[in-house]
This record gives C-alpha cells, sequence and structure tokens, in this order.
C-alpha cells in the first residue's frame, strides 16, 4: 500500500496526469448519478 501510494504521489506531480485523475473522478461521479436516474425511472415504470 505504501509503495502504491508512493506511485500515485510521483504521479500527481504531473499536472497532466493529475488533470486526467481529477477529470475521471467527476466523470465517475456523474456517471453514478446517470445511473441512479435511470435506475429510479426504471423502478417507477415497475411498480
Amino acid at each position: 500500500m505504501k509503495k502504491l501510494q508512493e506511485l500515485y504521489q510521483i504521479l500527481i506531480e504531473n499536472n497532466d496526469v493529475k488533470n486526467f485523475f481529477d477529470k475521471e473522478v467527476a466523470f465517475n461521479v456523474m456517471l453514478a448519478d446517470v445511473n441512479k436516474i435511470i435506475a429510479e425511472a426504471v423502478k417507477e415504470v415497475l411498480q
């Protein structure tokens, strides 16, 4: 785990890599929100 943390620190020192990780997190949050909306709509239709 410590080795992974060290590697992550090295990666985020590069601004392009850090921006990619930040955008990936934002995309995953947005995708989770879309999935939640779809799941709620499907649940309403099935009831």
